[in-house]
């Protein structure tokens, strides 16, 4: 499988087999809970306290990317109003959320 593809489906950076969290990114409470293993080559998915701090600026920019792609189009290429835009991604940010979390975890382990 591919990096990207790796990346997308959330699989271990070492192998792209094995899933790197527990649950389905739809479970509400549980979405971000990982497994502190890969099932199969056996690489550390937290290799030391505070790792993931630096997800942080990545999910900061993919978010960043996709809420303001969404403002624009909206507001200049379907000529939307100003406030239709805002509850728009609002609500926008609020779906993608679990995912966007996961991703940046994702590309936070698969950098480092």
């Amino acid at each position: 499988m591919s990096k990207f593809l790796s990346i997308i489906f959330c699989k271990c950076p070492k192998c792209g087999i094995s899933d790197m969290f527990k649950y389905s990114s739809f479970n509400i409470f549980n979405f971000i809970t990982m497994h502190p293993e890969c099932p199969s080559c056996k690489v550390n998915f937290e290799p030391e306290p505070g790792f993931y701090l630096g997800a942080m600026y990545v999910s900061y920019l993919v978010n960043s990317f996709i809420f303001l792609l969404t403002a624009l189009m909206l507001t200049f290429y379907f000529d939307k109003s100003i406030i239709f835009t805002f509850i728009t991604v609002g609500i926008l940010s609020i779906l993608v959320l679990p995912y966007t979390l996961r991703i940046s975890r994702v590309i936070w382990l698969y950098i480092n």
